[in-house]
């Protein structure tokens, strides 16, 4: 029997498979074969959800902010440097989501780095709108909105990572 350093208790979980890996369940919904981690199917279907939001809002922004580009009116006055930020942010925030998809620990440090940047775009935008400039509120609402989304995925990319992480641990 491959020796592997995931065996957990109790012992009629873990079971021999075909060429002496071995493989089993974990307190956590967790499997593994030969030593090799899988999520369990509610992981993989968080994970899935979680990686498809980026993927959508991304692609809507890309379209929207193409549209504006375009020619298209919002109704109300737009700020040309945010809109390019915001046009170029959703194909990174496509990608983040396509990374976040093949590995949760990547889609953290990804969102991590998009919630560091929309914040500070945010601050930004915040402190132009103050000084009654060429912001228009919707501009600063859209980024709060952005900036919390992100957020919100930097914080489930961590749950699900500790979750795995945790499961490493302990079984160590």
């Amino acid at each position: 029997m491959a020796k592997s350093k995931f065996c957990v208790n109790p012992p009629n979980k873990i079971r021999q498979e075909e060429g002496g890996q071995v493989a089993g369940a974990t307190p956590f919904g967790v499997s593994f074969i030969g030593g090799k981690l899988k999520l369990s199917k509610f992981e993989n279907i968080i994970q899935g959800i979680l990686s498809l939001i980026p993927v959508l809002f991304g692609i809507t922004t890309i379209i929207v902010g193409i549209g504006v580009v375009a020619g298209s009116e919002p109704g109300y006055k737009v700020f040309r440097p945010l809109l390019i930020y915001n046009t170029f942010m959703g194909l990174v925030y496509v990608i983040a989501g396509i990374l976040a998809w093949r590995n949760i620990n990547r889609g953290k440090y990804a969102s991590a780095g998009i919630f560091i940047l929309n914040l500070l775009v945010l601050g930004t935008i915040s402190y132009i709108y103050v000084l009654g400039n060429d912001i228009a509120i919707e501009s600063v609402r859209a980024m709060i909105f952005r900036t919390s989304i992100w957020f919100s995925l930097f914080v489930s990319y961590m749950w699900l990572s500790y979750r795995n992480k945790h499961f490493l641990d302990q079984n160590r």
